[in-house]
């Protein structure tokens, strides 16, 4: 069974300020730029895998564990699903029941975001994003199989900095909307 990491609580705390600092400048960018993302669907592609990397994140921080086996995350996800079944709700608790399958799910989700923003059209018309990609190693790894030696802590922090520095990259971009009068 998957046991929380020695260092969880200061490694939660600091993973989790860095995500809600993201929500929140994220929550200004959308704001700022309301009317120019509903009209321009490149620009909102970017900013909606933001999001969804976000929150994605914001689930599996306080999931990161150490000591899963592939059988532990096989019988977590029939655990996941019979809960699903039963009560047709899942809470944060099933989410830290089942660790071991949950935080693979938010962090496979937060590499398909990553992943869409690789996408060639999206950096082929972004340089910046490209580059901000690039400059922290994810553009090859967001689409490149798991290698041994995975670190759950490691990942997640990886992640957290990678779209980071996306919503840099989309904010030196992209201003701000000026303010109606």
């Amino acid at each position: 069974m998957a046991k929380h990491a020695p260092t969880d609580i200061r490694a939660i705390s600091e993973n989790r300020k860095l995500v809600l600092d993201m929500a929140a400048d994220l929550t200004d960018i959308i704001r700022e730029r309301a009317n120019r993302l509903s009209q321009n669907e490149f620009e909102r592609r970017i900013a909606m895998c933001c999001v969804g990397a976000t929150f994605a994140l914001w689930r599996a921080v306080p999931l990161v564990h150490v000591g899963d086996q592939p059988r532990d995350a096989v019988e977590a996800a029939a655990k996941y699903l019979d809960t699903i079944i039963r009560t047709n709700a899942i809470t944060y608790g099933d989410d830290d029941r089942e660790r071991v399958w949950s935080f693979g799910f938010y962090m496979g989700n937060v590499r398909y975001r990553i992943s869409e923003i690789c996408d060639d059209e999206i950096c082929r018309n972004w340089p910046g994003g490209k580059q901000a990609l690039e400059d922290c190693g994810l553009r090859e790894k967001a689409t490149t199989p798991r290698k041994p030696g995975y670190n759950p802590a490691d990942k997640i922090r990886e992640y957290i900095l990678a779209v980071r520095a996306i919503i840099d990259a989309y904010r030196a971009q992209f201003p701000a909307e000026p303010p109606s009068s």
